[in-house]
């Protein structure tokens, strides 16, 4: 009897972890969408919207240091992604309130980056323990299927919130703008509240403290020379750095230079958002057979093209047609991300691993969108705009940096096959044998 239980607790588990995701996307469709924008409308400049993207980033990743002794601590992970994820979802309040409490552009900036950098921190918080969790439930040879499956499934909502929302915005922004980032924040916040109801309905598998499992952040780092995990969160944080050099200015360029309206921006974001949802799933299912590792290194090649493909047109069906091709790579580098950090790490390391994962990966994006914050107000006009030189030199720095992935190695038994071929086939052509 006691061992038929735990595999329909698991099975609980993963369908109330499945509605939680359902909820917490459109939570990320609504904010992930329209924080940029919000800022954007509240006046910031360029810079500071490179600051909106870069320290809430840091100051989340930097938060995780601690995640993993918290947890230890509390010889539970869901204590630390109840709290957590609770004080995420309540911070969309002052968020939301500020342009009708607060005066001034610079001061509702200052206030948003504040606010937004506990948002992320909380939220951050939480993900060390939740992936540890989850990867419990999951046999690492499913691993690729299951994640893609379900972030594909639930990246749909994702896509379909941000739509319905740039609607929402167009329209209320007839009347008063704010009252509709207002109404979407708050849609958020509710939706992630439903998310933690069903995060505290899932069931957690005895949480054992393994004293040889306890390491510092600085004895990870230390081991870059000898350890292929080590070198591999290194490479990712590398690429972070030169994506994020570009990455939080597209929605300046689009509305700001190009003056799209909500739906015509939601369109060309969401694009890509769409690709990763359809290609997600393949990419997982090739991964588990040819390895993480021949995926982030055969989609590692293609990304640095993606930004420098902006400086030749405008239109936006062109446009459309880039972020389908960056979704396409982006959901075989990102999905075989996750999984190589399952594949690579005991399930007793794993929470640390996940939090010092995140630390230097933030800590790229944070550097990356700071240059490119600084290097915007500097860089020469690329055929009348500044962005598209910076778009252009992310490019290039990506070009350098994939050249690495070559240091990485499989940790797992995978069948051998090129580059080329494993685009063939998840593309879906088809080879003689």
């Amino acid at each position: 009897m006691k061992n038929n239980k735990k595999p329909a607790r698991i099975k609980k588990s993963l369908f109330y972890s499945y509605i939680d995701g359902v909820f917490a996307s459109v939570m990320v469709g609504l904010r992930d969408t329209f924080i940029t924008p919000f800022a954007i409308a509240l006046g910031a400049a360029t810079a500071q919207v490179g600051l909106l993207s870069s320290l809430p980033n840091l100051v989340a990743s930097l938060a995780q240091i601690k995640s993993a002794d918290v947890t230890e601590k509390l010889r539970s992970r869901k204590k630390v992604i109840s709290f957590s994820v609770f004080i995420h979802a309540v911070l969309f309040l002052p968020i939301l309130l500020i342009p009708f409490f607060l005066q001034g552009k610079n001061t509702q900036i200052n206030f948003l980056i504040f606010f937004y950098i506990l948002h992320l921190s909380f939220g951050n918080f939480s993900a060390p323990p939740w992936g540890s969790l989850i990867s419990k439930y999951i046999p690492a040879n499913k691993r690729g299927k299951y994640f893609g499956f379900r972030n594909k499934t639930l990246g749909f909502i994702t896509v379909a919130s941000a739509f319905i929302g740039s609607f929402i915005l167009q329209g209320l922004s007839q009347f008063n703008l704010f009252l509709g980032y207002a109404v979407l924040f708050f849609v958020a916040l509710v939706s992630r509240l439903i998310s933690w109801h069903y995060l505290n309905k899932m069931y957690e598998p005895p949480f054992r403290v393994n004293e040889d499992a306890q390491f510092s952040f600085f004895e990870f780092v230390a081991t870059i020379k000898k350890s292929n995990f080590t070198r591999f969160v290194f490479y990712v944080a590398a690429m972070n750095f030169c994506v994020y050099i570009a990455s939080p200015f597209f929605a300046v360029y689009i509305l700001r230079d190009l003056r799209m309206n909500y739906p015509a921006y939601t369109l060309v974001t969401m694009a890509a958002t769409m690709t990763i949802l359809l290609a997600t799933e393949r990419w997982g299912s090739r991964a588990d057979i040819f390895g993480n590792i021949k995926v982030i290194r055969t989609c590692s090649f293609f990304v640095p093209f993606v930004p420098m493909l902006w400086i030749f047109s405008s239109n936006i069906f062109y446009l459309i047609v880039i972020q389908i091709v960056a979704g396409f790579f982006w959901s075989g580098f990102n999905i075989a991300t996750s999984n190589f950090i399952f594949d690579s790490v005991s399930p007793a390391k794993r929470t640390r691993c996940i939090a010092y994962f995140n630390v230097i990966t933030g800590t790229a994006m944070f550097l990356g969108a700071s240059v490119g914050g600084y290097a915007a107000a500097f860089l020469p006009n690329l055929f009348g705009y500044r962005l598209l030189t910076l778009f252009f030199v992310s490019g290039l720095i990506r070009i350098f940096i994939a050249a690495f992935s070559f240091l990485l190695k499989e940790v797992r038994p995978v069948r051998h096959t090129t580059g080329f071929r494993l685009l063939q086939e998840t593309i879906g052509f088809s080879w003689p044998q």
